[in-house]
């Protein structure tokens, strides 16, 4: 008995003292290591969402902003130099939010790299379906064309027609359905993530409050000229509808 006593007892010691460790981020023209008060609420967040991997958390420069407008708020990806998971965060639009709301928004960067694999998985998926499906139909368009009553065309000029049917209904139809299917399943994604987020922290108010400033500041930026966010338009509004409509 005292035996399993010890050994549950430096279970949990250990379990304890495992947690992600910030990964020092080498500075360059673009971005730069975050503050200290900035990595202390990336921990947090990190910890609250049982991420155990190493990350790294950067402000941008001015060069940073400048190439990539995601850049003036909360963006997240992974290092192509190092592999590794990382936030960037700007320290002037980030500090605008209260504590809870930061906290929802690192939360939502740690539970996206969490299910990232699954949703990579299931986007692949779907293009090899539409390979598939489009390599299935210009198979059956050759098949047809050699079908027609009226005349049998030569080999070669039903591999060219099938091929011609096969570009124009993707050009009209395919294509956009394809688009479709992505948007819905990446969509369908960030909602798992806030509502995980949600889960956590016990604070749908705060995250409600967190996309709002996100939605403001896109559209505030949409109107100064950035045309590249004109597409995310609305999408934090979409957020922020599907999750209020659940309280």
């Amino acid at each position: 008995m005292h035996i399993k006593k010890l050994l549950l007892s430096f279970t949990l010691l250990i379990s304890t003292h495992i947690h992600a460790d910030v990964i020092p981020y080498k500075e360059d023209p673009y971005s730069q290591q975050a503050p200290e008060e900035i990595v202390t609420l990336a921990k947090q967040a990190a910890d609250l969402m049982d991420f155990k991997d190493g990350f790294e958390v950067v402000i941008p420069k001015k060069a940073g902003i400048e190439l990539n407008p995601w850049n003036k708020f909360v963006s997240y990806g992974k290092n192509p130099g190092t592999q590794n998971p990382f936030i960037l965060i700007n320290p002037e639009w980030f500090s605008k939010i209260p504590h809870d709301q930061q906290i929802f928004l690192l939360a939502r960067c740690f539970t996206v790299f969490q299910g990232s694999a699954s949703t990579r998985i299931n986007l692949q998926i779907v293009q090899i379906l539409y390979i598939i499906f489009s390599l299935l139909l210009m198979l059956l368009m050759y098949w047809l064309l050699g079908k027609s009553i009226a005349f049998r065309p030569k080999k070669w000029v039903r591999i060219i027609g099938a091929i011609g049917i096969v570009i124009l209904g993707e050009l009209f139809i395919f294509d956009k359905i394809h688009l479709y299917i992505t948007k819905y399943l990446s969509s369908h994604f960030d909602i798992q993530v806030i509502e995980k987020v949600i889960e956590k922290t016990g604070n749908r108010d705060a995250a409600i409050k967190a996309l709002q400033h996100f939605d403001i500041s896109i559209k505030e930026t949409i109107q100064n000229g950035e045309s590249s966010f004109v597409p995310y338009k609305d999408l934090f509004e979409k957020y922020v509808h599907e999750i209020t409509t659940k309280k």
